[in-house]
């Protein structure tokens, strides 16, 4: 072929494949930015153990043993990464659809594990270094090419030794993932749970380099909740897990790669980290034989960890085993599950030593891992320094509007000079935010201006161009549905701070059904998985506009008048209150104003030690009636 020829085939070939490789870029978007972590959580692991080379490939130093995740949450997606070990025998993993802290007694996440192995660590019938596929830590999947566990193999040998280049193309959908190794899918798995959560990079003792590493979302589908990750709470690991930076030197203490150990005689070890007002806190312990009864203290909070104590020694794991302890501190109540089961609920503290720092102090040789911290948003205490609310709230107990309701919305809101906006994220279906959502009556009410305000993203509704109609608003309508679907979506976000703002500055705040339950600070039938389930772990938070105060509906329509009494039993502080259909409660200067055609139920189980047999747990109150909710007491 004359050279001319050969030139121009070579050319035209170029063109393809630049065509070619632009089409293929579509739609994708890089994970990394070539420079730090920006996108990403260092979930337990130290400074050193991540950095971009000058090629801007992210280098792992596979020290210690632990992972990175994404600050968002992925459903379904494609994920493309290019990958190398440095050294032979090399370990590393991705893991998809992961929690947002590791799991107990261990360095790593509940998820689903794609394997980066280096081919010198070998095949055995367990295991192989050319993309295997399992679930980890209480994760679910039916492997496709397995071997009669949860491990799904190649079913090729398709990996590059070190220090080659690898190419992998993860892609998950509806809970089935599939794993192609250098061109070529091998790996399958189906049926995974969760199915949505976060991306993870592991170290795990291999060097290893990562390039051209991308994402291409793909459009969310149903997915039940159970099938859904923990979501970020905001913890932060305080062990390295190379060393005790951050800690103040103590004797006896061993740094051994993810865990921490407590020799014979070690003295206590002390964080440096500043301890919130009001803080969440998580750490496993495993006990030996000749642990003693070591002790924890966080904050004033003095947790001893005697195996022999009732109502703890049934919780513990038998000596070898690991144990997590989670709890919370808020407004000097501490609650404290082991392994999942409630130690203490609600129990008050006098905490004289409120400023005490996290200390580990042993009474026998121990190994510890996994201490995190996070602050807890905003107590009503820190609430009460702020200018108070000048703003009104208006909750409906579901039903039909009256006119007195809403003629008082509508002139709480501003009028024809007012503008509302509705947020319709409790119902089950996607709205059109430019019609469909605004429901007729409010449409009717005559509010010189309408705005839908929804998402489902939390990262959205934590941006500024999301919150923008929030900061003319003078009145917020939250609809009804599931009061779960509206937290998930915005507790914690600057969306949630936006609300308040509106009720800081004057405006009114009001809602039925879900829409009122979610004024209050606990969310009572939050459960995703039913609306009969008055408190559910991970989904007890309101956004708090009503401090003080767990709030239901549809009282008395639905027999559902003696269902706040088991709230009020596990958090006596609490007021509650159930509003029947067709019935709202007007709040303003700490007075509620029954409004509508029925009835109010408002419960004080301060009060219940006198109460009578025959006497209910409420105190119901008619329309025109008010109540105050400081004294607890009607107002004549």
């Amino acid at each position: 072929m004359p050279r001319s020829l050969l030139v121009l085939f070579a050319c035209l070939l170029t063109s393809v494949s630049l065509a070619v490789a632009a089409e293929d870029e579509e739609g994708f978007r890089p994970l990394f930015n070539g420079k730090d972590l920006t996108g990403w959580v260092v979930v337990n692991t130290a400074p050193s153990t991540w950095s971009f080379n000058e090629d801007g490939y992210l280098v792992c130093s596979g020290k210690p043993i632990g992972e990175i995740r994404t600050e968002k949450m992925y459903q379904n997606f494609i994920l493309e990464l290019e990958w190398r070990h440095l050294k032979p025998k090399g370990n590393a993993g991705i893991f998809v659809w992961a929690d947002d802290i590791t799991a107990r007694g261990q360095p790593f996440h509940r998820g689903v594990e794609v394997q980066v192995l280096e081919n010198a660590y070998g095949n055995t019938k367990g295991y192989t270094t050319h993309g295997d596929i399992f679930p980890i830590h209480g994760a679910t999947m039916t492997p496709i090419n397995g071997r009669g566990g949860k491990r799904a193999f190649p079913t090729e040998n398709r990996s590059n030794p070190s220090p080659e280049w690898n190419h992998y193309r993860i892609e998950c959908r509806d809970g089935n993932i599939s794993l192609a190794v250098n061109g070529k899918v091998v790996t399958r798995g189906k049926d995974c749970s969760p199915r949505k959560g976060y991306l993870c990079v592991e170290s795990e003792g291999g060097i290893v380099h990562y390039r051209n590493v991308r994402i291409k979302e793909l459009p969310d589908t149903p997915i039940e909740p159970e099938h859904i990750a923990i979501a970020s709470r905001g913890y932060r690991c305080l062990y390295t897990g190379v060393d005790f930076e951050g800690w103040k030197t103590a004797k006896g203490w061993v740094s051994k790669d993810w865990m921490m150990h407590s020799q014979a005689e070690a003295e206590p070890l002390v964080s440096e980290a500043k301890i919130p007002a009001d803080f969440g806190f998580v750490f496993d312990v495993r006990l030996k034989e000749d642990s003693g009864i070591p002790r924890v203290d966080i904050g004033g909070v003095t947790l001893e960890i005697d195996p022999k104590a009732p109502g703890l020694a049934d919780l513990l794991e038998p000596t070898g085993k690991w144990n997590r302890f989670e709890g919370t501190l808020r407004d000097r109540q501490l609650s404290v599950e082991v392994n999942g089961k409630p130690w203490h609920e609600d129990l008050p503290l006098a905490l004289a030593e409120r400023d005490r720092p996290w200390t580990f102090t042993p009474d026998g040789p121990t190994d510890w891992a996994n201490p995190f911290l996070r602050e807890l948003p905003e107590t009503e205490a820190q609430a009460s320094a702020l200018p108070a609310p000048r703003g009104h709230l208006i909750l409906h107990g579901g039903g039909s509007l009256t006119k007195d309701v809403t003629r008082k919305f509508l002139e709480l809101g501003g009028g024809k000079n007012g503008h509302l906006v509705i947020v319709p994220t409790s119902g089950a279906e996607e709205p059109d935010t430019d019609s469909e959502a605004t429901p007729g009556w409010a449409r009717q009410l005559g509010f010189g201006k309408i705005t839908v305000l929804h998402t489902r993203d939390p990262e959205e509704a934590d941006t500024e161009a999301f919150v923008e109609p929030l900061k003319t608003a003078t009145a917020i309508w939250f609809s009804g549905g599931r009061q779960w679907r509206t937290m998930d979506a915005y507790l914690g976000t600057r969306t949630a701070e936006a609300f308040h703002e509106v009720y800081r500055r004057g405006g009114v705040i009001a809602g039925s059904s879900a829409g009122a339950t979610v004024q209050g600070s606990y969310l009572v039938r939050g459960a995703p998985e039913g609306n009969h389930i008055m408190m559910a772990k991970g989904h007890e938070e309101g956004f708090g506009f009503l401090p003080g105060t767990a709030v239901d509906q549809h009282a008395i329509a639905r027999d559902r008048l003696e269902d706040m009494v088991p709230v009020l039993e596990r958090h006596p502080q609490l007021l509650g209150v159930s509003i029947d259909e067709g019935t709202a409660i007007h709040v303003h200067d700490g007075v509620a104003t029954v409004l509508g055609k029925s009835q109010v139920a408002f419960y004080d189980a301060k009060t219940w030690e006198t109460r009578q047999k025959d006497e209910p747990h409420y105190r119901l109150l008619a329309p025109g009636e008010r109540y105050d909710l400081g004294t607890r007491e009607p107002v004549p």
